[in-house]
């Protein structure tokens, strides 16, 4: 089921009520005035996310509040708002989530309104929408229940953005919200496909209709764009436009190398789930001198039990820490205490943590796999193993622990990958120009 069928019933429980669902405009844009929003310069432009802020996407915070620094007046416009208490923000996210309009958390008045008004101002454009909701379905109960709340999300979210006058979104990780909102309003989307899930079973995302609905498509590695190329036919794939992600290198700069590490300190950052391979890093580290090395996993998901257990089945529990998730400010804290960062999986885009690692001179472990090495290059920005080949991933370990020397050679080329490739600033400039350029045709 769909992230609004798992709120619907606290949503009916909200404020909203049938006496007061006039069909009037929708409410105000949260912490952000009219006076304020005319003084902005640019384009105007809605931002549709899954979660907006999310503490695992905060390089998505970064390009946003990067585009309106370049003049952009971008409206973030969330599914699902951001659970975190005041504590657990950075200021950053803070300001975010009291800008960003979210469509569960707008009650289940706003909501009947908005599907009402849509109904009776947009009737094709309403059955059009659920249409496309079913086909995603292609009648399969399950996915097809999942579809109808897109459906649901699509009608809110586009009735809220086009009251504002926007005609144009941008959407990270909600592409079948946009794509259906695409057919009931007369908005134009473009879309980033950041992989590799989207990428596991093409026909049953309707990658290549997602691609056909856009006026772009962005591709955050030359891997993802080639598999967008791959669903698509050949007429669309100028739509598909490179453009990286990055982070600011100013945020995360070198850490002091520590040539006598004894123990070597590692470190992994990322969601414990499939198609993450984590428990090959637990093995790999059996296979380390007891004294010479600990590993931090900082990030959570359904198998950290799995992994503390194979940590204590193995007798290195002591040497393996579980700390939660950490947001940005956190982050960089411990990325200061690292000597080197190891990271498993089985399919990824490209992870933002090796960048933020890599921008520090923090020596990367990867698999080498999708768009990783684009970003690492193997013996020079960093070591790479084949996928699920854990002696190979032991054996990158082993070298970093044993070899000070690498570690520091290593660091500072990845220092110099990022600044040359990965520097959010000029990426977030490309971007903008590729909006500029797409929005004018």
């Amino acid at each position: 089921m769909g992230k609004f069928g798992r709120q619907l019933p606290a949503l009916w429980k909200s404020p909203g009520t049938v006496s007061n669902l006039a069909l009037a405009e929708p409410p105000p844009f949260p912490g952000i005035t009219e006076a304020g929003r005319n003084m902005k310069s640019g384009r105007h432009i809605a931002y549709l996310v899954s979660q907006y802020p999310h503490i695992r996407h905060a390089y998505l915070l970064r390009e946003i509040r990067g585009l309106r620094e370049l003049g952009w007046n971008i409206d973030a416009v969330a599914v699902r708002a951001d659970t975190r208490t005041r504590n657990e923000c950075t200021e950053e996210e803070w300001e975010e989530r009291a800008s960003t309009w979210c469509v569960l958390s707008a009650g289940a008045g706003v909501i009947l309104r908005a599907h009402l008004h849509t109904f009776f101002h947009r009737p094709g454009g309403w059955l059009g929408g659920l249409a496309r909701a079913f086909r995603y379905g292609q009648f399969h109960p399950r996915r097809t229940l999942e579809a109808v709340f897109y459906f649901a999300e699509a009608v809110v979210a586009g009735w809220w953005i086009s009251a504002r006058g926007i005609t144009h979104v941008h959407t990270h990780y909600a592409s079948t919200v946009a794509w259906i909102m695409a057919r009931v309003f007369p908005l134009e989307i473009s879309t980033s496909i950041h992989g590799s899930g989207e990428f596991d079973d093409p026909s049953v995302f309707r990658l290549r209709e997602k691609v056909d609905a856009s006026k772009f498509v962005r591709a955050v590695s030359y891997f993802g764009r080639s598999q967008m190329m791959r669903a698509a036919p050949y007429a669309q794939w100028p739509k598909i436009e490179i453009s990286r992600l990055g982070i600011d290198p100013a945020l995360f700069p070198p850490r002091p190398h520590r040539h006598t590490a004894s123990p070597v300190r590692l470190l992994c950052v990322g969601g414990m789930a499939q198609p993450r391979a984590f428990q090959f890093i637990v093995q790999a580290i059996a296979q380390c001198p007891e004294q010479n090395v600990v590993l931090r996993f900082v990030g959570d998901g359904p198998d950290r039990p799995i992994l503390e257990q194979l940590a204590s089945e193995l007798g290195i529990a002591a040497r393996v820490s579980f700390e939660g998730w950490r947001h940005q400010d956190q982050l960089r804290a411990i990325y200061a205490e690292t000597d080197a960062f190891v990271f498993s999986s089985f399919a990824e885009g490209i992870p933002v943590v090796l960048m933020e690692a890599m921008a520090m001179g923090i020596p990367c472990v990867a698999p080498c796999i999708t768009g990783i090495p684009e970003l690492i290059r193997d013996g020079i920005d960093g070591l790479l193993f084949a996928a699920s080949d854990a002696a190979g991933l032991a054996a990158a370990i082993l070298r970093l622990v044993r070899e000070p020397e690498l570690r520091r050679s290593l660091g500072e080329s990845a220092r110099g990958r990022i600044l040359e490739h990965y520097d959010l600033n000029r990426n977030i400039e490309a971007l903008g120009a590729i909006f500029e350029r797409r929005l004018s045709d």
